[in-house]
């Protein structure tokens, strides 16, 4: 999962030590909410489940997995194609 970061706080992660340059990505990588609390990660137990079922359906075949592992990844590269140039 990448840290997304603003610009204010890259200049801080530049000028900061390296104990405070830790705390600062722990705190973009996993951000607060407005009540104080860290937002959730999101874990997609149905995506896991369908793909199990389906490598169950098709004799265990390994290829359904490792496609279920690069999907992600494909989709990715393809999204940051599609995005439109900013002038």
């Amino acid at each position: 999962m990448p840290i997304k970061i603003s610009v204010a706080g890259l200049a801080q992660f530049m000028n900061a030590t390296s104990f405070r340059q830790r705390r600062l990505l722990r705190d973009h990588k996993f951000p607060f909410t407005k009540d104080g609390h860290r937002k959730p990660q999101i874990v997609r137990y149905s995506e896991a489940r369908s793909t199990i079922q389906k490598y169950h359906s098709h004799d265990n075949d390994v290829t359904v997995l490792l496609d279920a592992v690069e999907a992600p990844e494909k989709e990715g590269c393809r999204k940051s194609r599609q995005r439109p140039e900013q002038d």
